[in-house]
């Protein structure tokens, strides 16, 4: 079976072969499209392996629209360790690469990284809006650092059935109903987050809670909230405690039922 690179070199090499390609439509676990300035890039997914299209920037205004990868020929430069190496494309001619490889594969996942860092803020809002009128399953954004405005503008557009992922400084008096009703949701920054607010968590997948002002009698308390909810909270939670905090597992099992393994490696609370 051929990997993704091949298919994609194969389609770069002539449009009859891309059209063949498209009538197979080879299956990807995940597509992931970073969007920024400097750091633009694909990557696909067909189990743990995970292949990279990299574009590298060059002065070029001369540029047709691509509606066929056999236009990125010219741009090919070298595979290194599996990944293919192309002169830059701009942000709109990533959507159109995109477009081609939803042809050319059946993924059940398409993910968009925003390098915030690196967009302008108006660069950052037409790109908001245009991911947001194609299907996909987790929005993610780098760096830098989101107003409190700008955070509540996209709690409102992106779609509670996404995961959503903010690696960007997030303000200590950020507040948004929506921010913890998301399908699943990574806060880099989650200081602004008191424990009481994940007591509202509701069917959600899997949460992860990276800068937090918690310890363990904290976590205790969510834990215990959580064992007696009769409400479906969540499948998984990870907390990294605030910082200098040591991890007290007597504080954090602490009016808990506990169930462990002989050998101790895994806790089991009821």
């Amino acid at each position: 079976m051929m990997t993704p690179n091949e298919i994609v070199k194969l389609s770069m090499s002539d449009f009859k072969i891309e059209l063949l390609l498209r009538n197979r439509k080879y299956k990807l676990r995940a597509i992931h499209l970073q969007l920024g300035n400097i750091t633009s890039r694909i990557d696909m997914n067909t189990t743990n392996d995970c292949p990279v299209v990299m574009f590298q920037k060059i002065d070029n205004n001369k540029r047709k629209p691509i509606t066929q990868l056999v236009q990125l020929r010219d741009r090919f430069q070298k595979e290194i360790d599996e990944d293919l190496c192309l002169t830059y494309v701009s942000l709109d001619e990533m959507f159109s690469i995109y477009s081609n490889l939803n042809q050319l594969f059946s993924s059940r996942e398409i993910n968009w990284i925003l390098r915030f860092d690196e967009l302008k803020l108006e660069e950052f809002l037409e790109y908001v809006d245009r991911i947001l009128t194609t299907e996909f399953y987790r929005f993610k954004v780098v760096g830098g650092s989101m107003s409190n405005d700008l955070l509540r503008g996209l709690m409102e557009k992106v779609p509670e059935k996404a995961t959503i992922v903010i690696e960007s400084d997030i303000p200590s008096d950020y507040s948004h109903a929506k921010a913890l009703k998301f399908r699943s949701f990574k806060y880099r920054e989650a200081r602004w987050l008191k424990i009481e607010d994940l007591f509202c968590i509701r069917k959600s997948y899997i949460v992860k809670l990276d800068i937090t002002n918690f310890d363990s009698s904290d976590v205790n308390r969510f834990l215990n909230y959580w064992s007696d909810c009769d409400k479906d909270m969540m499948k998984e939670i990870i907390i990294t405690l605030k910082e200098g905090a040591q991890i007290n597992q007597q504080e954090i099992l602490k009016n808990l039922i506990v169930i462990s393994d002989n050998d101790g490696d895994f806790q089991f609370f009821m």
